[in-house]
């Protein structure tokens, strides 16, 4: 058996699928299965998967019909024989060592965690600073995964190896017929964990390209409604595994986060089916029980307004933050309002992660 089961979902991807597979095969780490689920590509990508099918005893071919990314994941997870799982998606690559210096840290933690830098086309200053900023990795060495953690870690799969066995003893997979399917399941698994150890090489690169479904995240689309689905989906797993009351504060920030971004980047005439999805929610989720949270308050009164106040503590509403601005390539000059009195204070730049 393969110490790895490696899981690429291809969807006429034959522009780049060479460039991927060429980067898996070419590890320095070896012993890996590398299942690809062929979902119902009309393009030539599944000819590419039988030529390196047939010249590399490693690579797994599956076919099924298009039935989209998540469950082209959930097919490849059914046929993984490994005893680690990791995924890649199709237009994307890895460094030469990547399993080889990950896999070293997998015996200290339940998932291991590595960078992504993004490339490609179409990439605009702004996209790249966003992605940048997601993509950073906030933390170093073994950590428990708290909510802090959870929330500041960035949701791929694709740049984290997780064990089969807390996949399978959860029932952990991915949600078929949506989009963000990669927040449902790590969610899911942090939420199912201890710990996890992060890397501080950024090992995978991410791809964005006109094509990809990513690349319209941010854009008024239908599908970002999706978001609450996911909560919802979320909410059930918690409840069915008795671990909703132990991370309800948890939930409620990963509620707010995601009804925030659904009710933002929805289309205008979207954002009444977002508010109404999300008062059905509420009722659900919290019936019954007493959560002294304002967006929960504002939920459960219909008070719109109040779904969009920032959460501050005691020390935030004395100490608030009034202006930030770059004074030269190595201090910023931030200007903070302390019980009323405004200061200014210079701070060293940041020259690292």
């Amino acid at each position: 058996m393969p110490l790895l089961s490696i899981i690429v979902p291809v969807f006429n991807a034959a522009e780049y699928l060479k460039d991927c597979l060429d980067s898996i095969l070419t590890q320095t780490f070896a012993d890996f299965e590398l299942i690809c689920v062929n979902d119902g590509s009309t393009d030539n990508s599944c000819e590419i998967l039988k030529e390196y099918e047939q010249k590399d005893p490693r690579v797994i071919v599956c076919n099924q019909i298009n039935k989209g990314t998540a469950s082209a994941r959930n097919t490849g997870i059914k046929q993984a024989n490994g005893k680690y799982i990791t995924f890649v998606d199709s237009d994307d690559c890895l460094e030469k060592d990547t399993y080889e210096e990950a896999l070293k840290y997998i015996n200290e933690a339940d998932v291991v965690c590595f960078g992504i830098t993004t490339f490609g086309r179409d990439y605009s200053a702004k996209t790249r600073k966003s992605d940048d900023n997601y993509y950073q990795l906030k933390f170093k060495g073994n950590c428990l995964l708290n909510d802090v953690v959870i929330r500041k870690t960035d949701c791929s799969v694709c740049n984290k190896i997780f064990k089969k066995s807390i996949i399978e003893q959860y029932s952990i997979n991915f949600p078929e017929g949506l989009h963000y399917e990669d927040a449902e399941f790590c969610w899911k698994y942090f939420l199912s964990s201890e710990n996890i150890y992060f890397l501080k090489e950024y090992f995978y690169k991410y791809r964005r390209h006109s094509g990809s479904v990513m690349h319209t995240t941010f854009e008024n689309c239908d599908y970002a409604l999706e978001h609450l689905y996911i909560i919802e989906n979320l909410y059930n797993f918690l409840k069915e595994n008795n671990k909703f009351e132990s991370n309800i504060q948890l939930f409620i920030k990963l509620f707010k986060s995601s009804f925030i971004f659904a009710y933002v980047y929805s289309p205008k005439d979207n954002t009444q089916i977002v508010l109404e999805t999300a008062f059905g929610y509420v009722d659900k989720f919290f019936t019954g029980i007493c959560v002294k949270n304002n967006f929960i308050y504002s939920l459960k009164n219909r008070n719109i307004e109040g779904l969009f106040e920032p959460e501050l503590s005691f020390m935030e509403r004395i100490f608030s933050l009034k202006n930030v601005y770059v004074l030269d390539s190595e201090y910023k000059h931030k200007l903070i309002c302390i019980l009323g009195f405004k200061f200014k204070i210079k701070i060293p730049q940041k020259t690292g992660c």
